[in-house]
């Protein structure tokens, strides 16, 4: 009789966390710019029912820097939209205002944060100018 006996230590691994639930990427998010302050608005839906928060990217360059187009844009946190748990399966419009200061070009960003801390994926990018005060050219756009 022939007894075969598995290999090993006998020692057992730590249990591995779940795996995250992917996140979807916002697509709507939008930036109105006005009297020294931006509004970003997107949309939460439900398939991103896992995400806790959303967090805001900011990227900045000086109007009177030259142009680098092979640059990368270099993003900051600025701010953290919570998402209450008796919403996180609706759709809801989410809102993030913050003042700008002029002679800069600003580029924002949101992506969901998992419960985990995962991050989802970048949302479409929304850039606009903020002049200085004398131009008076001060627009908003997408």
């Amino acid at each position: 009789m022939l007894l075969l006996l598995p290999a090993g230590c006998g020692k057992k691994a730590p249990p591995a966390a779940p795996e995250p639930r992917p996140l979807t990427a916002v697509a709507d998010l939008k930036a109105v710019f006005d009297k020294g302050q931006v509004r970003l608005t997107w949309t939460h839906r439900p398939d991103n029912q896992y995400a806790n928060d959303y967090v805001v990217l900011r990227a900045q360059k000086g109007l009177s820097q030259a142009e680098c187009k092979d640059c990368p844009r270099v993003f900051q946190k600025v701010g953290t939209i919570p998402i209450p748990g008796s919403v996180r399966q609706k759709l809801q419009v989410l809102e993030f205002t913050q003042n700008l200061a002029a002679g800069f070009s600003y580029t924002f960003s949101v992506r969901p944060i998992h419960g985990s801390g995962a991050q989802g994926p970048d949302s479409n990018f929304v850039t606009f100018e903020v002049p200085d005060a004398g131009d008076g050219t001060e627009d908003g756009h997408e």
